[in-house]
């Protein structure tokens, strides 16, 4: 099965080509490659590739010093500070500034492309950490209104968009399926059947709704199905903890890891039998994509865009329940081997030249 490239790390000038002197000079805020292996990393990562070596733009790395602090408020004004005046001034006559994280702010006379993944942090603040929720609501706006055009991933996160600003310049372009399995769909495995969730632990994520499903579908159907959850641990952590110490106290069924590499997550869709993505809200459902673009089939609530990236996987809601009969449809061969050519579907649409081609387009019109 083809695996996606390691997410970028390195310096984009070392692996820029040449360019002519007329080209579009490009500068991307790579800031957040500095935290490790996230959904945000890899829509970057997915940027970078799109615009590498294209004909007619030079990129251009502008990345900060890496300087953390045990202070959040420090951190979060170094970080403010980079976004909206640093970033944009790091390199010399550029022509665009491309801000993959929300907020940012480019230099008079240059063209500013601000990437918006979602406006979940203002539509459910109680959902994150009050910290952060402060300082979207101070920058997010400013971001956007500043912004030459917007850019996200789903209908769905563009709708919240234009409802909060309503004069900003929306374009939808969906992130492209990191791997695909050439049309062929996957058959169903022998016992046991590993169910992935894969996100960080936050209260949207909703895993102890998704270890509830697997808990009710191993009871309803007496099949051998093991839940492997990986993600980096956030607020909901310690119910989740608690939860599985219920459950399966002797952790015979369910394991969780923390955050794992790039190609330890391309592993681990690789060997699963079925993503489970139990959110209560997403602007785009990023692993719902990369579980289909390795052809294994998805089950999901359908909130927000998730039935976007991947309509044949809505469970009809969140409850446990609905999750879990999606879960046992899938034990069914020919249910498997239908849910799994719906992914190869899914994927297929969402190339990465497609994705490239569409974006390339958006750059040379922010160019003016």
């Amino acid at each position: 099965m083809p695996t996606p490239a390691e997410p970028f790390s390195g310096s984009l000038l070392d692996k820029a080509e040449p360019t002519d002197h007329g080209s579009i000079r490009v500068a991307l805020n790579c800031a957040i490659l500095q935290r490790g292996v996230s959904g945000t990393a890899n829509t970057v990562r997915a940027i970078v590739q799109a615009l590498t070596g294209a004909q007619g733009i030079e990129l251009i790395e502008a990345a900060p010093v890496s300087e953390r602090s045990p202070s959040r408020i420090l951190n979060a004004g170094r970080a403010a500070i980079w976004d909206l005046w640093r970033a944009g001034r790091s390199a010399k006559h550029i022509d665009v500034l491309i801000s993959p994280c929300n907020i940012g702010r480019a230099p008079r006379g240059v063209g500013h492309l601000l990437v918006v993944q979602d406006t979940m942090v203002l539509d459910y603040p109680h959902l994150f950490d009050p910290g952060y929720a402060a300082y979207a609501r101070v920058l997010l706006g400013l971001s956007v209104r500043g912004a030459t055009r917007v850019l996200t991933a789903s209908h769905h996160a563009c709708k919240c968009i234009r409802r909060r600003w309503p004069q900003a310049r929306v374009t939808v372009i969906g992130w492209p399926a990191p791997a695909q399995v050439g049309g062929a769909p996957r058959a169903l495995d022998a016992e046991p059947l590993t169910v992935l969730m894969v996100g960080a632990t936050e209260p949207h994520k909703n895993h102890v709704g998704g270890i509830e499903a697997v808990r009710l579908a191993r009871l309803l159907t007496g099949a051998d199905l093991r839940l492997e959850i990986i993600g980096p641990p956030g607020r909901a952590e310690g119910v989740l903890q608690g939860l599985l110490r219920v459950v399966d106290p002797r952790g015979l069924w369910a394991t969780r890891r923390g955050t794992v590499s790039w190609s330890g997550l391309t592993h681990a869709y690789g060997r699963a039998w079925a993503l489970l993505q139990p959110s209560l809200h997403e602007g785009f459902g990023l692993p719902v994509l990369e579980a289909a673009g390795h052809g294994l089939p998805v089950i999901h609530t359908g909130a927000s865009s998730l039935s976007e990236v991947c309509p044949a996987g809505d469970a009809g809601g969140s409850a446990p329940e609905l999750l879990a009969a999606g879960l046992r449809r899938l034990l069914d061969p020919a249910a498997y081997k239908t849910a799994s050519l719906a992914s190869v579907e899914a994927a297929t649409s969402r190339s990465p030249e497609a994705f490239a081609s569409a974006l390339r387009s958006v750059v040379e019109e922010v160019a003016g």
